[in-house]
């Protein structure tokens, strides 16, 4: 048996404040994994 692990990772970049509070992050997070179908983000 053969196991391989493939991560897709979303690179968002901005020079704007994307981030602001909490619901601003989970808003982010979950347009990301809508849009892309990636659970990870590298600032």
């Amino acid at each position: 048996m053969e196991t391989k692990v493939i991560n897709e990772i979303a690179v968002i970049r901005s020079k704007e404040i994307i981030i602001k509070d909490v619901q601003s992050a989970i808003d982010f997070v979950m347009s990301i994994k809508y849009e892309t179908n990636c659970n990870n983000v590298i600032k």
